[in-house]
């Protein structure tokens, strides 16, 4: 996925599951304003080029954290660099996956 594809995804994400509920927690009902700071979080943190998610790396039979998709995804979320150079951006329990495999296995 590309960077722009990924702050889509994660946008859309939110407004399903959690209804952008930060905002609401907030108090001033303004989600506009609570996606222009995730917009923004997620584009200073994610890479141009070619990023893999968690979905891509489903292989590893590991199940998804849904509270780092859908709550705060500019926070919760780690850009991960795999052995072979790729660059992952995946949840907490994808992560620790990712770790716990040794640099000379495929990904």
């Amino acid at each position: 996925m590309t960077k722009d594809e990924i702050i889509a995804a994660s946008l859309l994400a939110m407004r399903r599951v959690q209804g952008l509920l930060a905002a609401r927690e907030a108090g001033d009902g303004n989600t506009d304003e609570y996606e222009d700071v995730v917009i923004a979080a997620l584009a200073e943190r994610l890479p141009e080029g070619d990023i893999k998610t968690c979905d891509d790396l489903r292989h590893l039979g590991i199940e998804c954290c849904n509270i780092c998709h859908t709550s705060y995804p500019h926070y919760d979320m780690y850009l991960e660099q795999v052995p072979d150079g790729r660059r992952c951006w995946v949840c907490c329990s994808v992560r620790s996956a990712l770790l716990e495999i040794s640099t000379g296995g495929p990904i």
